[in-house]
């Protein structure tokens, strides 16, 4: 793994855009440079102005079939990137990369011998508002916070793993796409990395997420024979009474859950604790899968985002399996 450098002068910063070719709309665009801008007559971002006009999502969605992720926002331009050139924008010091793929590792104050360290693997949801879903700012569309401050709810030495779904405009579940073929490899290489690193044995290795990092949690459990804990897994995103958000469902990432969990209907019977109220249409397929816990939707807010309640029963179950003192129930 390699850490990201920082463009943290805004001199530097300042350059990149300079450096960068704007286009009008109707412009015939090259679509082989690192990054570009798009400039529009109105005070939207391209993502913005996509649930406003077909122009500008038909324009949208070429650039992101081209692998141009949009990250940045100023003076009426939208500033796209090339995805594997993701590591050249940012202005903070935490990032790491390995392959194309970027992440954030928090090590506990008392860090403590390898085998006392366990790792807690963070898969990022969908936005979670309005906001988030139409912002130029590409953090808060595919690496928005959940359970920020999970370590001072886990006891022990706790490593917190968090890595960004950043392969398109939402993200793909960290999942492989018809482009991309390397996604599934390069996140189990992530947590493998840092497991070595810090000498954390696979059974102290738990997954979790909400919505569509659910879902991304409990498909790389069975990949890498991980515990999850997870709460309301769900492959699509909910527009939430937001009518103008249903033109960004086809930027969405699009996850047979069906296909894609079908191999591991053939594995070993294990446990699988299940809320009382059904989170996710997966029953027929997740059921005889191995160890995951789903937690219910009811934990959230009205906004969508988890509670104290949810962010209790979260820990609570992490802490158990961690102390080899979980109890498992509501196997039906």
């Amino acid at each position: 793994m390699e850490i990201v450098k920082s463009n943290q002068s805004n001199q530097l910063f300042n350059k990149i855009f300079k450096r960068t070719k704007i286009y009008r709309i109707d412009d015939k665009i090259d679509l082989t440079q690192e990054k570009i801008g798009i400039e529009l007559g109105e005070y939207h971002n391209l993502l913005k102005s996509a649930t406003l006009n077909q122009d500008s999502a038909n324009l949208l969605r070429k650039l992101n079939d081209n692998g141009y992720i949009l990250y940045w926002y100023k003076n009426r331009i939208s500033y796209f990137v090339k995805n594997d050139k993701m590591n050249t924008i940012w202005q903070r010091n935490d990032l790491l990369q390995l392959g194309n793929f970027l992440f954030t590792i928090n090590e506990p104050e008392n860090l403590g011998e390898s085998e006392d360290n366990s790792l807690i693997v963070v898969f990022s949801s969908y936005p979670n508002t309005r906001a988030d879903a139409l912002s130029s700012k590409i953090t808060r569309r595919v690496f928005p916070d959940f359970f920020s401050n999970i370590d001072s709810y886990i006891i022990g030495s706790t490593i917190v793993l968090r890595i960004m779904d950043s392969c398109s405009l939402y993200g793909s579940a960290y999942m492989n796409t018809k482009t991309n073929t390397e996604i599934e490899t390069n996140v189990q290489n992530i947590i493998s990395e840092v497991k070595e690193k810090y000498g954390i044995q696979s059974n102290k290795v738990i997954l979790t997420g909400s919505h569509k990092g659910a879902v991304a949690a409990l498909y790389h459990s069975y990949l890498g024979n991980y515990v999850s804990v997870v709460c309301d897994p769900q492959s699509e995103f909910e527009t939430r009474g937001n009518e103008d958000l249903a033109a960004l469902i086809d930027f969405m990432p699009k996850i047979d859950v069906e296909e894609k969990f079908e191999d591991f209907r053939k594995q070993e019977n294990k446990v699988i604790v299940n809320s009382a109220t059904p989170c996710m249409d997966l029953d027929g397929t997740v059921k005889n899968l191995v160890d995951s816990i789903i937690l219910p939707y009811e934990y959230n807010n009205d906004d969508g985002n988890f509670n104290l309640n949810l962010r209790v029963g979260l820990s609570v179950i992490m802490n158990q399996w961690l102390l080899k003192d979980i109890c498992m129930s509501n196997n039906d």
